[in-house]
């Protein structure tokens, strides 16, 4: 987190496409829990969320869905408070 606190100024927007505890494939990336970023971005950790929805990472080799996974897209506003 502190190196988003650095990269992103008050105020600025962070876009962010991860995967999803929602994907059964055991391969890949960590998944992250929605629980988990709405703990990581909350507002006494300074930042407000503007969505977090149900999205895909299109052309996974050897997905079993057939080249995609469930992953979360993700818009969080860095608060102006520093």
């Amino acid at each position: 987190m502190k190196n988003l606190e650095y990269l992103i100024k008050p105020g600025g927007l962070y876009i962010q496409l991860c995967a999803s505890e929602k994907e059964t494939y055991d391969k890949g990336p960590r998944r992250l829990k929605k629980a988990d970023l709405c703990e990581l971005f909350s507002s006494k950790n300074g930042w407000t969320i503007e969505s977090i929805d149900d999205s895909v990472y299109e052309y996974i080799p050897d997905a079993p869905t057939g080249e995609r996974a469930e992953a979360y897209l993700s818009l969080f506003r860095r608060d102006n408070k520093i």
